[in-house]
């Protein structure tokens, strides 16, 4: 039997964890992604987002963000069933309204070894201006400065939030760029997936889209099917960016899911699906490498 090693380039389980006060990274009743979920999905690399819940209205999320970062350190890095079963926890950024230009706070996160970083979530802020917001409003100066920070230290910046003038204007600077969790908005018209033009120039940067499970997202209704990612797949893959294409599923993100993938262990299911309508070597690719080589690419 074959076996798929998974990467999945976002989940907001430290969201969920801070939400509900739990300080142990296990079986819980309201978390989608644990341990043993991961482990019976083949899920290898699973980035776990610090993300500030700006939609409660708070003046300043930092001590959220701390939080988040400690339940990470903390509870999940050291996690032993990880450890066993050689799966790697990887830490990024969603949403930087709290961070603002503020170097200290952007020091804590370098130091705890962010791989990515989006400047906002569906917000306007003194960065940049999120998806749900004006799409022509683009990055302040703050931001445009703030990612160059973030190229320099070799972070990737993710626009998945974003709008797409800030889309734009990323793309123009030197680094790397991605989509942690989108999809093809010529199939789903939504404001948080990416135009034809957008997955066309991520392609020409050697890019990544990590394909969101979200049915919202994939058919704009609250029921979604491998169908319906397989759809995206090749809608991605025919515009040139098959080498772009990876797993974003935005587990704890949601309450809606793909049916047979509603948490880690659904992966199962989807491999299943995929190797009966693409080469083992493009399911490969999708699964883990298409990711690997976007990040060796820095």
């Amino acid at each position: 039997m074959m076996t798929f090693a998974i990467t999945d380039t976002h989940c907001d389980v430290l969201w969920k964890m801070w939400e509900h006060k739990l300080e142990t990274f296990s079986e819980h009743s309201e978390l989608t992604v644990t341990p043993e979920k991961l482990k019976k999905g083949g899920v290898k690399k699973q980035v776990f987002a610090i993300f500030d819940p700006v939609f409660l209205g708070h003046s300043d999320g930092w001590p959220i963000i701390k939080k988040q970062l400690e339940l990470f350190q903390n509870t999940i890095a050291t996690n032993q069933t990880l450890a066993d079963e050689q799966i790697t926890p990887l830490l990024s950024l969603e949403g930087a309204m709290s961070l603002g230009d503020d170097e200290k706070r952007w020091e804590r996160l370098y130091d705890s070894n962010i791989i990515m970083a989006s400047l906002t979530w569906n917000e306007k802020n003194e960065l940049a201006t999120g998806c749900k917001e004006d799409p022509t409003e683009g990055l302040t100066e703050k931001g445009r400065l703030q990612v160059k920070r973030l190229f320099a230290r070799d972070i990737a910046l993710d626009v998945s939030h974003l709008n797409e003038q800030g889309f734009w204007d990323v793309l123009a600077l030197e680094g790397r760029v991605l989509a942690s969790h989108s999809n093809a908005r010529a199939l789903c018209d939504h404001p948080r997936n990416l135009r034809n033009e957008q997955i066309q120039a991520l392609a020409e940067k050697q890019g990544f889209i990590g394909l969101v499970w979200h049915p919202l997202f994939l058919n704009g209704s609250e029921e979604a099917a491998c169908d319906d990612i397989g759809r995206h797949i090749d809608h991605v893959a025919g515009l040139g960016g098959k080498e772009l294409i990876g797993f974003g599923s935005d587990f704890d993100g949601t309450t809606l899911a793909v049916t047979g993938l509603e948490d880690p262990s659904g992966y199962c299911n989807l491999i299943e699906w995929l190797i009966k309508r693409y080469k083992e070597e493009d399911v490969r690719a999708f699964t883990s490498q298409n990711f690997e080589r976007f990040l060796n690419n820095g």
